[in-house]
């Protein structure tokens, strides 16, 4: 298995990821952030007299275990943060931030990066639908309204889960292949109880909404970069025989329930104009 310190060439001072990690000398989760192999505890720089100038930055900011209320401040609040370490890094290194607020990256643990209370899973792919449609229903035909607006589903905001944690394999009801066909012997019950034959994961693109909506506010689409606080990669673990005997008519129940992984240190912020994006 690979180790974080492999991937030391994604983490260069353009990028500038925010995360929750642990430590042995760190034991409550604490935001941070990664330029190469170093961890940069946010806390331990904001009592070291960095981040003093930005307006708008709560002096809490950084004592939370979850990334939520710095999510919740204004976009250019955060880019402001990421302003400041990518300038104190371009002009001494990673020599600009005090020993004791860095920890090398093979000394931590990464915890999920904020408190999930919601989640929604979107089917943007054209192709995707249609190969995701012959394989639960044998119809690769796209919704009605799929032109529209993509098909989206509730997900079970508990089932996601930091990546690398062991995934076990669901247990549901499905129709049983040894029943289907002309030959199929008599005796063979139609529908079985049991784990999943047929499971599989899509890599996909999350978007982490920081910023509050109130309730009965629209949002347009073109307001709608202010809410995103960034993104992570999101495995999302599907059963594929449980989910096509429940699905029909109102979508899958049980099946939402399987775990989506997220990589937890690669929040990418998005200042005006340029977005980094990850190898």
């Amino acid at each position: 298995m690979s180790s974080a310190a492999e991937y030391a060439h994604h983490f260069s001072q353009k990028n500038v990821p925010f995360g929750i990690a642990s430590s042995p000398s760190r034991q409550r989760p604490r935001a941070a952030t990664r330029i190469g192999n170093t961890v940069i505890w946010l806390e331990a720089l904001h009592q070291n007299g960095f981040f003093s100038d930005i307006e708008g930055l709560p002096d809490d900011a950084w004592s939370h275990e979850t990334l939520n209320s710095f999510a919740s401040l204004p976009k250019s609040v955060q880019s402001s943060v990421r302003r400041e370490l990518q300038d104190a890094f371009e002009r001494n290194g990673i020599d600009a931030f005090p020993v004791s607020a860095t920890e090398d990256i093979g000394a931590v643990t990464m915890h999920l990066p904020v408190a999930i209370g919601d989640f929604a899973d979107f089917s943007c792919s054209l192709e995707h639908v249609k190969n995701a449609g012959r394989i639960i229903v044998n119809d690769e035909r796209p919704p009605p309204a799929f032109f529209n607006f993509p098909i989206g589903y509730q997900g079970r905001a508990s089932s996601i889960v930091v990546s690398g944690t062991e995934i076990e394999r669901p247990w549901g009801q499905f129709r049983n292949p040894k029943a289907m066909g002309p030959d199929a012997p008599g005796n063979e019950p139609s529908i079985i109880f049991g784990p999943s034959q047929k499971m599989d994961y899509e890599l996909e693109l999350a978007a982490i909404i920081g910023k509050p909506l109130p309730m009965r506010q629209r949002l347009n689409a073109v307001d709608a970069d202010e809410h995103i606080f960034g993104f992570v990669i999101l495995n999302d673990w599907s059963s594929r025989d449980i989910q096509g005997f429940e699905m029909m008519p109102l979508g899958p129940f049980n099946d939402r329930t399987d775990n989506f992984s997220v990589l937890c240190l690669d929040i990418l912020k998005i200042p005006t104009g340029d977005l980094t994006t990850l190898q």
